[in-house]
């Protein structure tokens, strides 16, 4: 629990500061980091699991903590399902984020990977809440940079302990929340506009969404079959260019 809580307390500090966050808000991640775990060792947790977080909250605000401080330990675990409350705070929502992101890099790095039957780790719930938070938060930061951090935590803090390297590790966590960024956008738009958009990468899930409902839009329009045939020609003439070329 201790090494989980100082790999979380650097990456939210390190996420802090990727969304251009002042000084303190980057200290209060830091601090809210290193006690976010601190109510799982307390006997009211251990009976009432339900408030994790919430003790936390309580320990901290009782321990003289700043209140930035209290309520990023309690806003680590939002939302908590698919319609739950995201953060409402900066510190808050870098401690989540970190939280989530050091779920799914430890578990993938050490082979803990969802099937279709099973998520017992709810790695799931993890990665959209990740997608969530970014798109709540309206922060428009690379997903892959943040997962790239994660993992570069675990190499600074933990060395040798994941199985994987950090390319591979990052190609399958990033193709995993792409299929969740898949199926929260298909809900709302055509399946192909989606699977169009998702096809130039993840760098930036704002940007991913918005065009997504710029393209859904785009295609009602009369002369949007006509311009799709033409950029085929010209996107097949290139390719068979390139092939000759090589």
């Amino acid at each position: 629990v201790k090494d989980r809580s100082d790999r979380i307390s650097l990456t939210a500090a390190h996420i802090a500061e990727a969304i251009g966050a002042g000084e303190e808000t980057v200290e209060h991640a830091r601090r809210a980091g290193y006690l976010c775990k601190a109510d799982l060792m307390s006997a009211m947790v251990n009976e009432f699991t339900d408030l994790q977080g919430v003790m936390g909250r309580e320990y901290a605000t009782r321990a003289g903590e700043p209140a930035e401080v209290a309520t990023a330990i309690h806003e680590q675990y939002m939302p908590k399902g698919a319609d739950g409350r995201a953060p409402e705070t900066d510190a808050g929502s870098c401690i989540a984020l970190a939280e989530k992101l050091d779920a799914l890099v430890g578990c993938f790095g050490v082979g803990l990977v969802p099937t279709s039957a099973a998520d017992p780790y709810a790695l799931r719930r993890s990665a959209l809440g990740c997608l969530r938070i970014l798109q709540e938060r309206a922060y428009s930061v690379s997903l892959p940079d943040l997962v790239r951090l994660a993992i570069a935590t675990y190499d600074e803090l933990d060395r040798g302990k994941l199985q994987k390297s950090a390319q591979d590790l990052e190609r399958e966590i990033l193709s995993f929340v792409g299929t969740r960024l898949k199926h929260q956008l298909s809900a709302e738009f055509p399946a192909d506009v989606v699977d169009a958009v998702l096809a130039v990468g993840l760098e930036d899930v704002l940007s991913v969404t918005d065009r997504v409902a710029a393209l859904a839009k785009l295609r009602t329009e009369p002369d949007f079959d006509a311009l799709a045939q033409g950029f085929k020609r010209v996107a097949n003439i290139i390719r068979k260019q390139a092939a000759d070329v090589s």
